[in-house]
């Protein structure tokens, strides 16, 4: 059962019937959905998310929603010049356009409602929780439901079992306080208001997303594609009274503007489709789940509305707990895989957290100095190109976020040995060490590539591999159309870094692992020797890579080992088709890499403390021929 028909619980819907879980509801307390904008920003890992899930989504989400192919954050005091100026695209992983895509959450879940009706499943709603009773076995759900016989209103109570509920039910979750779970945090002190008005001639770029900043406060701007603008100023509490009491009208929102050096012609804003007031929130629950029941999106973690990031955090919660409650459900893995769900969403929703208050708390402050000092900081660190391209956007996108840190996530690397490949030994372990790569628990990037791709299916209760075509795609393409099992990436290995114990033929081997996994691997693809993707990856020598449902990398293989994949399902993962094979291959831990640097640090050390103790002497020198001088 999902609790919340939002964008949160319809994804959840959604990747839980493509999972395979037969029997899935979706309950909402609203009649009909709102028709506010609210969250307006899918950020690029959500687009990727959202393409992956099939039917019109895609095309349905493009052709409604504009693309923000920027950011800028400017100083309105100083006639808007730039602090920070962001370009989204190209895209550095397959030279798409990237940026932030513009829907009114609305449209947002009416893609996902028809995806999810395409799928068998129709939200019912109407229809209320009033408590919940976790047996054990299953949870032990009321339901208060909305009708109407004889032309009258009337409510009915429904009783259902659940086993499982997913409670996507927003900020002021009844899932969440029927749990129990604190929702620790602050309330900001400001207040905001909002408006989403036609403003004709807006001296404002229409592909870009603006943060202006200055004395008066911040405010932000955001195109929508149907020709309106989404406008959002932080109020002192003296601007706040001076402003209408129930909502902000136009004429407040031309006075707001005009006091932040945006000029408009009063007559050319019209049609206003929101305005509202709002206070903001930063708190998350202390933890995700218990039992058999779930919180995500809203119900587990509010924030600052800055950096558009709450709605697309909710999906990346759905979209990681999708794909373990669905292997459950199918009996295809032990329970306890869905305890990694709150170790791995709570501590990266924790940090965009941190990240988000950290981001407020700059742009609301209006002291003077502090204003100086924070602009050019801006200023300084947006001139480095490496920090805008290569963490911020990143970042803000939420593409860099990882799951090193997860159980799930493991790192096999076998010892090469040292009398036969003594370089290639030491090249290893620096690669381990000091070495930019792709690693267990990282999302796995989208590149365009020629690529050998191995498929297979169940015949007569039997898996087999049936399929090995030569094609030309992107990694994501190919993941998305290849079910939704794990995949398995294969490395040949370049020529400079061959090993005897290599194996001589890659693709027998992924059949072998394929045939050997009992469909819970449902794919595998070998990258050629002459792809480029191997310094992308950061992979020298033959590697395996096992890709999550969800897109991130679960287990890092080298040297190629069946046995070792097989224990990392069993065991890790607990698929229950597979028998584990002892330990997970050992990660070898040469010492000599400790060694090599432990004896740098101590000649650097060595040589530091000479040089220093040098000095030293020389000073004593210098001073004792003074003494000299002077007594005679």
């Amino acid at each position: 059962l999902v609790v919340g028909a939002g964008p949160t619980g319809l994804l959840a819907a959604v990747c839980l019937r493509l999972h395979g879980v037969e029997r899935v509801r979706i309950v909402d307390a609203l009649d009909t959905p709102s028709r506010w904008a609210k969250a307006v920003g899918l950020q690029p890992r959500s687009v990727e998310i959202l393409r992956q899930i099939g039917g019109t989504v895609r095309d349905d989400l493009f052709d409604h929603g504009s693309l923000a192919s920027r950011l800028v954050i400017a100083d309105y005091d100083k006639e808007f010049e730039p602090l920070v100026r962001a370009e989204f695209h190209p895209n550095g992983e397959t030279g798409k356009s990237s940026g932030i895509l513009l829907n009114e959450q609305w449209h947002n879940e009416e893609v996902l409602t028809k995806r999810l009706r395409e799928l068998g499943v129709k939200v019912e709603r109407g229809k209320r929780v009033e408590s919940y009773r976790d047996t054990g076995k299953f949870v032990k759900v009321a339901l208060r439901c909305k009708g109407s016989e004889g032309g009258n209103k009337v409510e009915t109570e429904e009783r259902i079992n659940a086993r499982y509920v997913v409670g996507c039910d927003g900020a002021h979750s009844v899932t969440r306080k029927h749990l129990g779970i604190a929702f620790k945090g602050e309330r900001f002190p400001r207040s905001y208001a909002l408006v989403h008005a036609m403003v004709d001639d807006f001296p404002m770029d229409r592909q870009t997303i603006r943060i202006d900043l200055g004395r008066k406060g911040w405010i932000f701007t955001s195109p929508m594609a149907d020709g309106s603008w989404i406008v959002v100023f932080d109020l002192s509490d003296e601007e706040r009274a001076a402003c209408s009491p129930d909502r902000p009208s136009l004429e407040d929102f031309h006075r707001l503007l005009s006091e932040r050096g945006i000029g408009v012609d009063r007559k050319k804003i019209h049609s206003p489709q929101w305005q509202s007031y709002f206070n903001v929130h930063s708190r998350q629950a202390e933890r995700y789940s218990v039992g058999r029941i779930f919180l995500c999106g809203d119900a587990a973690h509010i924030h600052s509305p800055l950096g558009g990031q709450g709605m697309n955090m909710g999906l990346q919660d759905a979209h990681n707990l999708a794909w373990k409650l669905a292997l459950v459900v199918r009996g295809e893995a032990g329970e306890s895989l869905l305890d990694s769900y709150d170790s791995e969403r709570h501590s990266v929703d924790r940090d965009v957290l941190a990240l988000v208050e950290t981001m407020h708390a700059n742009v609301t402050k209006r002291d003077p100095a502090y204003v100086l000092v924070r602009n050019n900081a801006m200023r300084a660190i947006s001139s480095v190109q490496f920090i805008v391209e290569a963490i911020a956007l990143p970042t803000l996108g939420q593409t860099a976020y990882s799951y090193r840190f997860s159980k799930l996530s493991v790192e096999s690397w076998g010892r090469v040995p040292f009398p036969r490949h003594p370089l290639k030994r030491r090249s290893q372990n620096l690669l381990r060490v000091f070495g930019r790569r792709i690693k267990a628990g990282d999302r796995v990037p989208d590149f365009d590539l020629n690529l050998i791709d191995i498929s297979g299916h169940t015949l007569d209760g039997e898996f087999r591999a049936v399929q090995r075509e030569e094609k030309q795609t992107s990694l994501h393409r190919w993941d998305a159309s290849g079910g939704k099992g794990f995949k398995v990436l294969i490395f040949d290995g370049l020529p400079t870094h061959k090993l005897k114990s290599d194996k001589d033929d890659t693709s027998a081997f992924a059949m072998s692992l394929l045939r050997a996994s009992q469909g819970v691997i449902t794919r595998a693809v070998v990258i050629p020797v002459d792809s480029d993707i191997y310094n992308k990856f950061g992979v020298h020598g033959q590697c395996l890579m096992l890709i999550r449902p969800d897109g991130y990398v679960g287990l890092r293989q080298e040297p190629l080992c069946i046995n070792s994949t097989l224990s990392y399902l069993a065991e890790t993962i607990k698929a229950t088709q597979v028998r584990s094979h002892g330990i997970i291959c050992a990660t070898g831990q040469d010492p000599a890499a400790g060694i090599i640097l432990s004896s740098l640090l101590c000649a650097l050390g060595y040589v530091g403390y000479n040089a220093w103790m040098g000095k030293q002497q020389r000073q004593h020198m210098v001073l004792g021929l003074s003494s000299q001088v002077l007594e005679q």
